[in-house]
């Protein structure tokens, strides 16, 4: 979004506002390997910064909630 929003000269405000379109304009098939991907970064994420063993009861609630919607 930042690199958009330099190129463009827009504010980053616009610059989420144009990529929720974007996203919003995505097909079911499409959003849900991004979420996919979505959740694989989050994980490594917190990994890196020790999250993980910071709130074990979080990360089930997450899992959890993340299998329901499947």
């Amino acid at each position: 979004m930042q690199s958009w929003t330099d190129e463009k000269g827009a504010t980053l405000e616009q610059s989420a506002a144009r990529h929720q379109r974007l996203l919003r304009d995505l097909s079911p098939a499409v959003l849900d390997r991004l979420e996919a991907l979505c959740c694989f970064a989050a994980q490594d994420l917190f990994e890196v910064v020790g999250a993980a063993r910071s709130n074990p009861r979080l990360l089930e609630a997450l899992r959890v909630l993340h299998e329901k919607d499947d």
